[in-house]
């Protein structure tokens, strides 16, 4: 074929925020400017109450919720796991939430899956001094982050951040025109987007060579009909990866479906060619900028009936995200308390689609989203 296409009182904090502040300077290419990138308003701040069609999951392995775009970030299962193994010291049992428990005390994702830079965790008793030790540590691992605050009238208190910034060896184009995002629902939106377009020109060979095609399926007219690609084969220890592939029952069985054809995918009898971003190619990535607090309710005022807990309650367990995903990379920060080619293939993600972060050799990601409307995509 040829070239021609996630009091005593328990606080479990996670303060999941992911906010990936890039270094500008060497951000800004490809016609962009400082004003440009640094005056860009997010799409969403506030309370995960206020999103109708967006759900907050606790662990990797939770139900994903239909009609819905559903996040998980790993800062929550950091705190769950500092609290389980540090201050408990067995697995956590929450009346009430024994399945959601069972989960979380068997999940795989441990801090092995980041680089040390790149988060913190800890946990303690309050009348141990836990909240000063938080407090000093994060304004020497992270002095550009907020200090993080505690009630202390509680007496278990558990901690974790995540912070990382992905940029792209050169930055994407702008695309001028909306992309018309078209959700589960049925509903089309016009979101703004990023890519590449018209690779054959000169000046854009060095973006086609940066997308590495992890994984495509092609339909009987040529087209792509399923991907994966990981958008800067360059950036590490982490890479930024955006999929249209099949939605399964949780985050983790789509995500481990689409690692098993990524791993098969060598094994194509024309994986050469299927492989690479041809210069005829297109790809369109809606743009992303977002903050969410939220608050896992469904543990949060309930006790914990382990014999050495005495029936104390998570008296806080909350999440606050803040992601952002443009033509320059990823920026995030994440936070966690818990109180207790013939044919052009068109890579076009304008329907639901995954997208996830990981250290290039783990195992486990640290961040990912089952995108399935635009309620978080950036309004065109």
């Amino acid at each position: 074929m040829s070239k021609k296409r996630r009091r005593l009182g328990v606080v479990l904090i996670v303060l999941a925020g992911m906010i990936a502040y890039f270094p500008l300077k060497k951000a800004i290419q490809t016609n962009a400017s400082r004003n440009e990138l640094a005056q860009k308003k997010e799409t969403f701040s506030g309370t995960s109450d206020a999103l109708k069609h967006t759900a907050i999951l606790p662990d990797f392995d939770s139900p994903l919720q239909p009609d819905k775009n559903n996040i998980w970030c790993s800062s929550f299962q950091l705190a769950w796991n500092e609290m389980k193994e540090t201050v408990i010291k067995e697995p956590l049992q929450v009346m009430g939430a024994e399945a959601l428990c069972t989960r979380l005390n068997s999940a795989k994702q441990t801090k092995n899956d980041l680089m040390p830079e790149s988060y913190y965790a800890s946990a303690g008793s309050v009348s141990n001094g836990i909240i000063q030790t938080i407090q000093t540590d994060m304004a020497s691992c992270f002095p550009a982050a907020p200090v993080p605050q505690f009630n202390s009238d509680d007496q278990y208190i558990a901690y974790a951040y995540l912070e990382t910034y992905i940029q792209f060896t050169k930055a994407f184009l702008e695309v001028a025109e909306p992309l018309l995002f078209h959700g589960a629902s049925g509903k089309t939106t016009p979101v703004k987007s990023f890519g590449i377009q018209d690779g054959f020109l000169k000046e854009h060979e060095p973006l086609c060579k940066q997308v590495d095609v992890l994984y495509c399926k092609l339909d009987e007219q040529y087209k792509a009909a399923e991907y994966a690609l990981d958008l800067c084969r360059d950036t590490q220890p982490y890479q930024i990866v955006v999929a249209v592939t099949e939605r399964k029952d949780t985050l983790e069985s789509t995500y481990n479906q689409l690692q098993d054809k990524i791993k098969d995918f060598p094994t194509h009898k024309d994986y050469e060619w299927l492989a690479q971003f041809q210069d005829n190619d297109i790809l369109r990535v809606p743009d992303m900028f977002w903050t969410l607090t939220h608050r896992f309710k469904e543990l949060e005022g309930t006790p914990l009936t382990n014999a050495n807990a005495n029936g104390m309650p998570i008296s806080a367990a909350i999440q606050q995200i803040c992601f952002r995903l443009d033509r320059a990379g990823v920026t995030f920060k994440s936070s966690s308390q818990m109180c207790v080619s013939a044919m052009p293939r068109d890579f076009i993600f304008d329907k639901p689609f995954l997208l996830y972060l990981k250290k290039r050799d783990a195992s486990q990601p640290f961040f990912v989203m089952w995108v399935d409307n635009a309620e978080l995509l950036t309004p065109f």
